[in-house]
């Protein structure tokens, strides 16, 4: 059974061009995909990551969660499903608009990261 849960992200107001806070770094997959850290691993770009993403702050449940020293993920749109070990998690504005999906870790406890928690939805999160 797919889980759906939603993440909302924080946006910033600037009056400029920049695109919305937060701003994972994520490239488009090419040959260097696949290596790097996993999914819930520390980064601090990136390019550093095996799916090419790394959050850093986002808002969950109208809270602002920063992802201490970075969180490894990977863009699960559409059909894309997330590997073994994760889940595909739908990021969305103060508006409730979909902004982009990623995929989380999925835990039991105590089976997280140092500075992280095995959440009721069964996601690593920060404390």
């Amino acid at each position: 059974m797919r889980r759906a849960i939603v993440l909302v992200v924080l946006l910033a107001s600037c009056g400029d061009d920049k695109p919305p806070m937060p701003t994972p770094e994520a490239g488009t997959p090419s040959a260097e995909a696949g290596k790097g850290a996993a999914t819930g691993e520390p980064c601090k770009g990136g390019s550093e990551c095996e799916g090419r993403v790394c959050l850093t702050d986002v808002v969950y449940a109208g809270q602002p969660i920063r992802f201490t020293d970075g969180y490894c993920t990977r863009k699960c749109p559409g059909a894309i499903e997330c590997v073994a070990g994760e889940s595909c998690v739908e990021f969305r504005d103060a508006a409730g608009s979909l902004v982009s999906s990623y995929c989380l870790k999925t835990c039991t406890t105590p089976s997280c990261r140092t500075g992280y928690i095995c959440t009721a939805a069964g996601l690593c999160m920060p404390r």
